[in-house]
């Protein structure tokens, strides 16, 4: 996942040899991507409730 952390779970199941339950994998993925993504810019964006963006 370190060099394509938006790989799809079917695909590293395929590349791993996954034999067991898609659901156990894609739940482990789904644990383990944001490790591996980063943060999104847009969620660091701040807003003052009390004055509202230009």
């Amino acid at each position: 996942m370190g060099d394509s952390p938006q790989m799809l779970a079917t695909v590293i199941a395929e590349r791993i040899g996954w034999e067991r339950s898609m659901t156990t994998l894609k739940d482990k993925v789904r644990e383990l991507r944001p490790l591996y993504v980063g943060v999104d810019p847009a969620d660091r964006l701040v807003v003052d409730p009390v004055r509202p963006p230009k």
